[in-house]
């Protein structure tokens, strides 16, 4: 059965639009269909300093895979795209993070479903509610709009005119 998957996606260095879009049309080829994409946030990068800010949006699909496949796609992706390393903070091509995936459940040394800080960033939570704005986190039943109003963080978010499909 197709379940919604939520996907974030970032990029800080070269052609940060042509990077989104064509990581975009490799998960659209991979992972399912195609739902809906918001429109780009620039933003400030987060935690760290000195680095050039991001275009980010959400996506979100249709898929049949299942999350552990969806990981290994969105990393293969990245890979191809030169990136070295997840989990570090440097500049980056393109970062692909799941957000969530149907009402999975996930903890393991790979994969944390709904992502586990996805309340603390308003560069995920703004386009998701371009995206769904009735969704709500898998793991609390915590409503989108009552995410945002809760959210602390304090990096400047502007939704940018740039569009992506």
């Amino acid at each position: 059965m197709a379940e919604l998957l939520i996907l974030s996606l970032g990029s800080n260095l070269g052609d940060r639009a042509f990077a989104l879009h064509q990581a975009i049309g490799n998960l659209r080829n991979e992972v399912g269909n195609l739902l809906g994409v918001s429109p780009v946030y620039e933003t400030e990068p987060y935690a760290v300093g000195n680095h050039p800010s991001y275009l980010n949006l959400v996506a979100a699909f249709s898929s049949r895979l299942d999350p552990e496949s969806v990981l290994a796609v969105t990393q293969k992706i990245e890979l191809q795209s030169g990136r070295k390393s997840k989990g570090d903070l440097s500049p980056r091509l393109i970062d692909i993070d799941l957000i969530s995936y149907g009402e999975h459940k996930i903890q393991n040394e790979c994969l944390v479903l709904p992502h586990p800080r996805l309340h603390l960033r308003k560069f995920v939570l703004m386009p998701l509610l371009d995206v769904c704005p009735n969704w709500k986190n898998p793991s609390t039943g915590d409503p989108l709009c009552d995410l945002i109003s809760n959210c602390t963080d304090s990096f400047w978010v502007e939704k940018n005119s740039y569009f992506i499909l």
